[in-house]
């Protein structure tokens, strides 16, 4: 088992690897050569090309069944799902298939209307990441590392 962190915009990264490290798992952070920084006390850093969706296909190509994947991403989250990836998001909500899929539907709804000159709905960012987002982040990887998530 490893924990693999799509590191590009990951506000918790230092914390997922220190308990990695506690607990003796690799961290592997994969992030375009524009996000780099410091490697940390047992982490692995992979740097990609500053392209579209580089980290994303790096991470699909390194995770293995029964890893642990920290994505904002939907779309990977779903196919990390399929090959036996538990994937939380970055608030530390599990993602399964159904929600996956869920977000990306929602992503496009969104998408299609920031297209639309005169759309009557509103596109709000998230909102703030907050201590209870990353409480509940490092707790979903805690319970992933012990196979208490499901």
């Amino acid at each position: 088992m490893k924990i693999v962190i799509d590191a590009d915009a990951q506000p918790c990264r230092k914390e997922i690897i220190k308990l990695a490290k506690a607990r003796g798992i690799k961290a592997v952070s994969v992030m375009s050569f524009a996000h780099h920084t410091e490697k940390e006390d047992g982490e692995e850093i992979i740097n990609v090309e500053s392209e579209p969706q580089a980290a994303d296909i790096k991470i699909m190509n390194i995770a293995q069944p029964g890893d642990i994947a920290i994505t904002q991403d939907s779309p990977l989250a779903y196919v990390l799902q399929g090959k036996g990836v538990i994937t939380i998001n970055s608030r530390g909500f599990l993602l399964d298939a159904d929600t996956a899929r869920g977000a990306m539907e929602a992503a496009s709804k969104a998408k299609k209307s920031r297209r639309k000159k005169t759309g009557k709905i509103r596109i709000k960012g998230p909102h703030a990441f907050t201590d209870e987002d990353k409480n509940r982040l490092l707790t979903a990887v805690e319970k992933a590392i012990t196979g208490s998530h499901i």
